[in-house]
């Protein structure tokens, strides 16, 4: 079963709980959930610089006109 997606308390969690359903030592499922957690936390602040990036883009783009001529 796919763990779920997030950085949370609760999610974490689930996950755990989910790994050790799968047959996994606590300790193996608590590893593996805090490890996705990190990937999902990195993966959320990469996002949002992207759309920052691409906001500012748009910005300096209005600002310089179309063509690029001020």
């Amino acid at each position: 079963m796919p763990l779920a997606t997030g950085s949370s308390r609760a999610v974490i969690s689930r996950n755990i709980a989910t790994e050790i359903r799968a047959g996994k030592k606590p300790a193996q499922a608590e590893a593996i959930a805090f490890s996705k957690a990190r990937r999902d936390s990195v993966a959320a602040r990469v996002d949002a610089m992207v759309a920052a990036t691409d906001a500012l883009v748009k910005r300096m783009d209005a600002i310089e006109g179309k063509d690029g001529a001020k």
